[in-house]
């Protein structure tokens, strides 16, 4: 560049963001019941195609709450029996609860008997008009929310006479909101950088992974929507500035809280392509540059539906190396030493 020249030389860039980051009835009366052992309390019978993938989706769901989950056969009707035959097979079998699954004749149909609270729930649930059958994880989610629903009633009041097994730990868990593991979200983050780079706007999207209920991680993505402009005698420079970066979260609240502080820290790369619009007598230049960044933030999640979030957060990044904008060589304005965010946005909870 000569010594008449206006353009953006970037010595470095980087870039710094932020998180825009039933029908209910008593069972059928049948013997007095069996008593069971306290391990007992955590083992749910199911009735279900052995196999499918309705009835796999189901276990494992169960299982992660921390119930002991096993396939049982309900076997042919008996006519001259008298009592609930899923309550006979759940004292048979010492659980405290069965779910059973009935897909056939194209519908799905869930009943639970539940020993914690001696009830019998059914609900038959409504496919899709396109839907030739039910989708295992809806079916499986869906049996699950009918057992909290039954255990409700044990957490608000005195066991009810017809109980004759204990809450258990995982009852307990089942009982609280589901813990979003991989949430999606979208947003809107305006930044800026002390050194003479105006602020600038970006659209801000996040995938986050949760495995542990306190621990996880985030990969944040940014995108500029426009290209603010640094201003001198020489002429000015068009700055962009987009970056992506991942990193550990950690969540300050339990997970399936309403309210949801947490904290991050990220590393990625940024990517800056400055151009040059020169006044009368000088040259313009264009310049693109890769930088690595690192950014701390800190976020807080709001649940205003069950899978819906509302995220704020605010975050201060820095680059490994200072952006430089210069006119005939030279310096007119520095950006991301350090840098600094805030965004809002909405999050999903896809599972």
């Amino acid at each position: 560049m000569g010594p008449a020249q206006a353009g953006a030389d970037a010595s470095v860039v980087a870039t710094a963001s932020v998180v825009a980051s039933a029908s209910v009835a008593p069972p059928a009366s049948v013997a007095p019941p069996t008593p069971v052992a306290p391990a007992a309390s955590e083992r749910i019978a199911v009735v279900a195609p052995p196999g499918s993938d309705v009835t796999a989706r189901l276990l494992a769901e169960l299982r992660f709450l921390g119930f002991s989950a096993e396939v049982h056969e309900l076997g042919p009707p008996d006519p001259s029996a008298e009592g609930d035959p899923l309550l006979e097979l759940a004292q048979r079998h010492g659980a405290a609860a069965v779910i059973a699954v009935d897909d056939q004749g194209g519908r799905v149909e869930v009943t639970i008997v539940d020993r914690m609270t001696g009830k019998r729930l059914s609900r038959q649930l409504a496919l899709g008009a396109s839907e030739t059958e039910a989708d295992p994880r809806e079916v499986a989610v869906r049996s699950v929310e009918l057992l909290r629903a039954s255990l409700l009633e044990a957490e608000q009041a005195p066991p009810p006479p017809e109980a004759d097994v204990e809450l258990s730990a995982p009852a307990r868990r089942t009982l609280r909101r589901p813990r979003p593991r991989l949430t999606l979200g979208a947003g809107a983050a305006v930044g800026g950088a002390p050194g003479g780079v105006p602020v600038a706007t970006h659209a801000r999207a996040f995938v986050r992974y949760t495995p542990h209920p306190w621990v996880g991680a985030v990969l944040v993505g940014n995108v500029p929507l426009h290209a603010p402009e640094v201003r001198a005698a020489e002429g000015s420079a068009r700055v962009r500035a987009g970056w992506v970066s991942a990193g550990p979260r950690v969540a300050l609240r339990p997970p399936d809280a309403t309210v949801v502080p947490d904290l991050s820290i990220t590393a990625g790369a940024a990517f800056v392509g400055m151009s040059g619009v020169p006044a009368p007598g000088y040259e313009g230049a264009r310049s693109r540059v890769v930088d690595a960044i690192f950014e701390g933030a800190a976020g807080l999640e709001v649940a205003v539906a069950p899978r819906v979030r509302v995220r704020l957060d605010a975050a201060a990044a820095v680059c490994a190396r200072t952006v430089r904008v210069r006119f005939a060589e030279r310096p007119a304005a520095t950006w991301c030493r350090p840098h600094v965010l805030g965004s809002l946005g909405i999050g999903v909870v896809a599972w």
